[in-house]
C-alpha cells in the first residue's frame, strides 16, 4: 500500500482540477506536463429544439371568467349572496387574537403547561357574536370569562341572511409562571 501512496497522490495532478471563478467562465487548471491530455466533450443537458417532441409549446389554456351571478352565493356562509365570507369572519377573530391571547397571558393562576381553549360562536347578521360558548379545561374561571367578554366585544361586518357559527381553537403554552411585579 505505501508504494502506491505517491500514485494516489499524484493521480488528481495528472488529470487536472476544475475551479469555478464567481460569475467567471469555468476554467480547467492542469498540473505541469498534462496540457496534451485531452477533456471529454461537455455532455448537453438539453435536446436541441428540432429534436425536441413538444415544439412548438402548446397555445395557454383558455381565460376562465365568471359571470358576475355565478357562483356568488357558493362563496358565502350562508347561501346568500350578500351573506358573510368566511375569509372576512376569520380576518376579525385573527385581529382580536392578541386580545384573545392576552387573556391567558395575563392571567398569573393559569398553571404551567399546555391548554386547549375552543371558543365557539354565532355570527347575527348586524355583526354581533352571540351564543359564545368558552371551553379551556384547566384554566381558571378569570381567563374564560376574559375570553367569553373579549368575543363578545367583537364586531362583525354586517350581512344579509340567516346567522352563521364558527369555532375558533387555540393551543396556549405557558413554559413557566411569569415573574412578579418589581417592588415599588
Amino acid at each position: 500500500m505505501r508504494r502506491f501512496m505517491p500514485l494516489l497522490l499524484a493521480l488528481p495532478l495528472l488529470v487536472g482540477c476544475k475551479r469555478r471563478d464567481e460569475g467567471g467562465p469555468t476554467k480547467i487548471i492542469r498540473a505541469p506536463g498534462t496540457e496534451n491530455v485531452q477533456a471529454p466533450p461537455p455532455v448537453p443537458t438539453e435536446a436541441p429544439a428540432a429534436a425536441r417532441d413538444d415544439w412548438p409549446p402548446p397555445p395557454p389554456p383558455p381565460a376562465v371568467r365568471a359571470t358576475p351571478d355565478a357562483g356568488a352565493a357558493a362563496n358565502t356562509l350562508n347561501g346568500n349572496p350578500k351573506g358573510p365570507k368566511a375569509e372576512d369572519l376569520s380576518g376579525v377573530v385573527q385581529a382580536a387574537a392578541s386580545q384573545l391571547q392576552g387573556c391567558l397571558d395575563g392571567n398569573a393562576d393559569l398553571p404551567v403547561g399546555t391548554i386547549n381553549v375552543s371558543i365557539n360562536y354565532q355570527v347575527e347578521p348586524s355583526g354581533a357574536a352571540s351564543g359564545i360558548n368558552v371551553s379551556a379545561p384547566g384554566a381558571p374561571a378569570s381567563v374564560v370569562d376574559c375570553l367569553k367578554g373579549r368575543f363578545e366585544s367583537l364586531r362583525f361586518p354586517p350581512f344579509e341572511g340567516a346567522a352563521v357559527t364558527g369555532g375558533y381553537p387555540m393551543v396556549y403554552t405557558r413554559m413557566a409562571q411569569p415573574m412578579p411585579p418589581p417592588p415599588r
